[in-house]
């Protein structure tokens, strides 16, 4: 799967052990999506501004997009947002718990596979 890292807005607005651990912890869960073909793109986007842009909460935003020919011109895609410093903020995120969110994706596109499959 292809893994995209990116990141929207300031960094220094948030404290520096999580604009630290976020970065990383991000990198790696990139790592790991990529060793995956459960879907075909995997994008996530470091946002120091918060998902309501209102600087309040920065957020973790994952997109996963599964593509299939005969699904064509749609395609299936989960959004997850996830905060950023219950995540990455008190440099506790371990391996076993970025496997977690990696095991969660893969089920939530796997679901929405079995579930277009019975409509086709």
């Amino acid at each position: 799967m292809k893994a995209i890292l990116s990141d929207f807005g300031n960094p220094n607005k948030v404290n520096s052990i999580t604009r630290t651990n976020a970065i990383a912890g991000a990198k790696a869960l990139c790592d790991m999506m990529a060793d995956n073909d459960f879907a075909d793109l995997f994008s996530i986007t470091l946002d120091w501004e918060g998902y309501d842009r209102t600087g309040k909460k920065p957020i973790v935003e994952m997109t996963v997009v599964k593509w299939n020919p005969k699904w064509a011109p749609s395609n299936l895609q989960i959004f997850w947002p996830v905060d950023m410093t219950e995540v990455f903020g008190l440099d506790n995120a371990t391996r076993e718990d970025l496997q977690s969110m990696v095991d969660y994706m893969k089920g939530e596109i796997e679901t929405k596979v079995a579930l277009r499959e019975r409509l086709n």
